[in-house]
């Protein structure tokens, strides 16, 4: 919602609802310079365009637009509200983060040197649109298995995963970029169709974005050998969906 001249919008947050609003935003905090919010929701490409983040917040603040720039730096300014009851203040200038003793203020900054600027629904469905007949798998990555993946790939140096397909199941693989080092993280995942000897790479940020409990990835075969890769989890009340791309490879004789 844009403001006309003027016009003010307050919203109040509990020390609880702000430490979630925190939450949400620090999921972007090493992957986005920037987080443009417009009525509740978070829709922008990572800096490297590999993703897509899709951030509903709004059972915390669902009115309203705000643009946060130079967002790492802005997430550690904001811990100096930790504990406290917090109001956000959003005019068609500025918007002033306060509680009981302090207060900061920030211009809003022009949208045409921002980085991760928000996107519509429209914008999105343009890209690509997911149907359930093109599904070719859907499987539940749990929390303790997401903190494998994270540790491995930290060891290994390495910013993607890889699945590979064989007849109707599939598993995650981690490799190092020397391929001295491999970990089969998760094996004999059933997939909706006979897909043989053929691999497609993940990106590794889903899996180390922070979530609470499980994550669900779904990939759907969209045309040809693309896939489109759909990750939900959580963080508090907070649902998120991060989305990539990727190829289909088929192994060669």
């Amino acid at each position: 919602m844009k403001l006309s001249e003027g016009q003010e919008i307050m919203i109040s947050f509990s020390s609880d609802e702000f430490s979630e609003l925190h939450r949400g935003l620090s999921l972007m905090r090493d992957i986005c310079n920037d987080a443009d919010l417009v009525d509740g929701i978070i829709r922008q490409r990572s800096n490297d365009k590999s993703c897509i983040f899709e951030i509903d917040m709004t059972n915390l603040l669902d009115k309203g637009n705000m643009t946060v720039i130079q967002l790492k730096q802005k997430l550690d300014l904001f811990k100096i509200f930790t504990g406290q009851d917090v109001e956000i203040n959003i005019t068609e200038t500025d918007y002033t983060f306060s509680d009981q003793y302090s207060s900061i203020s920030f211009l809003l900054p022009n949208m045409n040197y921002i980085d991760n600027k928000y996107m519509g629904e429209e914008e999105l469905e343009n890209i690509f649109s997911l149907n359930e007949e093109d599904l070719i798998l859907e499987t539940t990555i749990s929390s303790e298995i997401s903190e494998r993946i994270k540790t491995i790939a930290a060891s290994f140096n390495t910013t993607t995963l890889e699945i590979e397909f064989s007849g109707d199941t599939a598993e995650v693989i981690c490799t190092t970029q020397a391929a001295d080092q491999k970990a089969k993280v998760v094996r004999d995942i059933v997939t909706n169709r006979n897909i043989e000897d053929t691999s497609t790479n993940l990106v590794i940020i889903p899996f180390i974005s922070d979530h609470d409990g499980d994550m669900t990835l779904s990939m759907y075969n969209i045309k040809d050998d693309i896939i489109v890769n759909k990750f939900s989890s959580s963080v508090g009340g907070i649902n998120y969906t991060i989305y990539s791309r990727s190829m289909m490879i088929k192994e060669e004789d």
